[in-house]
């Protein structure tokens, strides 16, 4: 019973050491979706698809103009949305602005003065998305 017990410990270890290498090894550099490609990457895609599909000169030339579109489209979006982070995290800090003006307003001098050094030594230590 007991090396039944030993067995099943030294597996249940070797397993969780395994899983811990694996999520140490994964690629920590790049995160998100792809990046668009440039006007050179989607000539060389229409190129390896006209050869892998046998289009013609009508289908290459139709399907060049989708991608080009659908890839100037989707770099729009991404700017909107890039833009659209920027004014929410302007909105963001101008409400923690505003929040500890409110806060000093009840606060003594000598109270907003440990208030701001109390900020100051309590702020969050990066974390996602957090530039410090």
């Amino acid at each position: 019973m007991k090396q039944i017990i030993k067995t099943r410990t030294f597996l249940i270890l070797v397993v969780l050491m395994l899983i811990a290498s694996s999520m140490q090894a994964q690629p920590d550099g790049h995160h998100g979706p792809p990046p668009i490609p440039n006007d050179d990457q989607i000539n060389e895609m229409i190129l390896k698809m006209t050869d892998e599909l046998s289009l013609n000169d009508s289908q290459k030339e139709k399907i060049r103009n989708m991608y080009f579109t659908h890839f100037a489209e989707l770099r729009r979006k991404v700017e909107q949305h890039k833009k659209a982070r920027e004014n929410e995290r302007k909105d963001m800090e101008q409400m923690r602005i505003n929040f500890e003006k409110q806060v000093k307003l009840i606060l003594t001098d000598e109270q907003q003065t440990k208030f701001d050094t109390f900020r100051k030594e309590n702020r969050p230590k990066g974390g996602k998305g957090r530039k410090q």
